[in-house]
């Protein structure tokens, strides 16, 4: 098997558009990308050449909620600055980088690397919008979102989920979930989900619409299919697309429940829902009438 080395994964970022100076928001799986000597240390040495002394390195360094009121072991859960993310390893690997600065929201924080990141994110915590660092992010041309193998495992950019809450979708998640946090004098506290999130698996459908509006640029990184994205470009495409059909991102899955009940304008009830997923769970062939 051919390894991947660091001077073929920086003139792969090179050649999908990753130029010096920008503001580089990651989402990665980095198996996709091959045997790349030095691993994950070697990406991120990578991602730093790329974009140069000048430029910045991003991630969502996202972390659990949990159902509320909270039980007594999910209390003691508290998100703090050294808190692990389940956004993969890349992600991991800068959370411990000596350079890092990581935004306080609860949920979804931003890690970053690099001359812009406290500007982006020393203000993002609770009194924000929760995707307010991606906002910050999309205001300008420099800020970027590399999928990095991620465009159909994770598809779409995060910038829906921005249009989603400046556009005031309403789903019934809102208030439901939370999980404590340390403050900066070291009180816990109770964060409680005040924003919309939801299912993402329907974002591939804006690719389309990025590739006419000449916001998305694609290629390979070692063996990843990759795509880079422009985030200004991209949402306010999103935010098109969604003032005309609030229904738009939703995934094709009939029992996605987020999709097909959450949202003020979702199709379904709940009392149908549960009936059509406790009839497909007792007869599972009975799934096909329902795509």
């Amino acid at each position: 098997m051919e390894s991947i080395t660091k001077k073929r994964l920086v003139k792969d970022l090179r050649e999908i558009g990753v130029r010096s100076g920008c503001n580089l928001l990651v989402s990665s799986a980095i198996s996709k990308v091959g045997w790349i000597e030095g691993g994950v240390n070697t990406v991120l040495e990578s991602l730093f050449d790329a974009v140069g002394k000048e430029g910045s390195i991003f991630g969502n360094a996202f972390t659990r909620l949990y159902k509320l009121p909270l039980n007594k072991d999910d209390a003691r859960k508290a998100f703090a600055v050294d808190t692990p993310a389940y956004s993969g390893s890349l992600i991991n690997l800068m959370l411990k980088h000596p350079d890092s600065v990581r935004s306080s929201h609860p949920s979804c924080s931003v890690v970053g690397i690099g001359p812009n990141s406290h500007n982006i994110l020393d203000n993002h915590n609770t009194t924000k919008p929760a995707y307010d660092a991606i906002h910050s992010l999309a205001k300008d041309e420099i800020g970027w979102m590399l999928k990095l193998g991620t465009a159909k495992v994770s598809p779409g950019s995060t910038t829906v989920h921005v249009a989603k809450d400046l556009l005031g979708f309403k789903n019934n998640s809102i208030g439901k979930l939370g999980v404590s946090y340390l403050d900066e004098d070291g009180t816990t506290k109770l964060y409680v989900k005040n924003y919309a999130g939801g299912c993402s698996q329907g974002f591939w459908k804006f690719y389309e619409h990025y590739r006419d509006g000449d916001a998305l640029l694609e290629g390979k990184v070692g063996n990843a299919d990759s795509i880079l994205m422009n985030l200004k470009k991209t949402l306010e495409i999103d935010l098109k697309v969604l003032k005309k059909d609030p229904t738009f991102f939703f995934c094709d899955d009939p029992l996605c429940y987020s999709c097909r009940v959450s949202w003020s304008f979702s199709p379904e009830s709940r009392i149908t829902f549960k009936l059509k997923y406790l009839l497909t769970k007792q007869f599972p062939t009975t799934k096909r009438f329902f795509t």
